[in-house]
């Protein structure tokens, strides 16, 4: 090692650049694996299905006086869920209200617990707590997505929603923290009261 000073320098410091470079491309590996499984995770619809109907059908029904399905029977649901390799199937019922006065269109999403599963990654206000089901036991309960509390003025639990297109009062169950997402300007209510 003494006698050639050189060879044992540059014997030295490749095995350190060989060392550096795979500890890099482990590390660059590990992280990759993590950010595409929390890309992953955060899709969260991997399949939906719709009412069955294209544009040119609908305008023709329109057009006959006939009137759009723009929902889907319970049993279709129950179908699916009893499919092999299912393993979430989360029946929703968006709605939306106009209010051109406003310059905005509020969506209502109606869900049940099992779109809490779904979107596992939601938290509420304090950033820390998952939502759970007990926040949709109620039939005038909403979740606020963040986007949605801010443009109602919304900060507390338990404050009123008047909402008067359809003449009724909501109560604040739940404010979601930031996703990111179009969830952020969404209004979640049970189910059962979006279907009523």
């Amino acid at each position: 090692l003494r006698r050639h000073r050189t060879r044992t320098i540059l014997t030295v410091v490749s095995v350190a650049v060989s060392v550096a470079v795979l500890f890099s491309l482990l590390m660059f590996n590990t992280g990759y694996q993590k950010a595409l499984k929390t890309q992953l995770q955060q899709t969260g619809v991997h399949l939906m299905v719709v009412p069955i109907g294209c544009p040119f059908e609908a305008a023709s029904l329109v057009l006959e006086g006939g009137k759009i399905k723009s929902y889907l029977d319970q049993s279709v649901v129950d179908r699916i869920r009893a499919l092999k390799g299912v393993q979430i199937a989360a029946p929703q019922l968006m709605q939306a209200i106009v209010r051109p006065e406003d310059g905005r269109t509020d969506i209502y999403l109606g869900i049940d617990e099992r779109t809490l599963e779904l979107k596992n990654w939601w938290r509420l206000g304090d950033g820390k707590t998952r939502p759970t089901r007990d926040l949709l036991s109620r039939p005038d309960a909403t979740i606020l997505g963040n986007d949605a509390a801010l443009i109602e003025k919304r900060d507390k639990l338990g404050e009123k929603l008047w909402v008067p297109e359809i003449e009724t009062e909501l109560t604040v169950t739940g404010i979601l923290s930031p996703t990111g997402s179009q969830d952020d300007g969404f209004f979640y209510i049970p189910l059962a009261t979006a279907q009523g």
